[in-house]
């Protein structure tokens, strides 16, 4: 349902006097229009999409102070256009090792459990995983003690990315 009402198109829309570009794979449909569309309540369509987010199927985000954008993650894939299709666990496999070598490497820990920290990085919305990468030396910098360093699976699990002094 939502492959299918989403753009299948670039185009621009106008909102409240405001033109926005919805690219491909794109709706600025409100959750109360989506669950229209499903015969399901508001707050099941708004869990729905939640979930959603969090498998790394969709992601919304906010346009302006009342408008919510929803991409669906590779699109191409799910419509069968050829050129732009990936493989999307490899896609998620490359982020995932990127994240466990900058973290080993910026943080000087041995190299270990890469089973559970491939685990840890399942739970994560794409903006958490964005955020886990980018705030590793903000992380590293916040500890004093070196001692003190939480494993990757660890700095996943507890969400260190977002500390006090964490930058994010």
């Amino acid at each position: 349902m939502m492959v299918a009402s989403v753009n299948f198109e670039d185009r621009e829309v106008t909102i409240k006097g405001k033109t926005f570009v919805c690219q491909r794979g794109e709706s600025f449909l409100s959750i109360p229009t989506w669950a229209k569309l499903f015969n399901w309540s508001t707050s099941k369509t708004r869990w729905f999409f939640d979930r959603m987010e969090k498998e790394n199927l969709i992601n919304y985000t906010f346009v302006c102070h009342n408008l919510r954008k929803i991409l669906v993650v590779d699109y191409d894939l799910w419509t069968g256009k050829p050129g732009k299709i990936t493989n999307m666990r490899e896609k998620k496999e490359d982020r995932l090792m990127e994240f466990y070598e900058k973290y080993h490497e910026i943080t000087m820990l041995r190299k270990v459990d890469l089973g559970l920290v491939r685990a840890e990085w399942k739970k994560l919305t794409a903006k958490e995983k964005e955020a886990a990468i980018n705030n590793i030396q903000n992380y590293r910098d916040s500890i004093v003690c070196t001692d003190f360093y939480k494993s990757a699976s660890k700095y996943l699990k507890a969400k260190s990315f977002y500390d006090e002094g964490v930058n994010y």
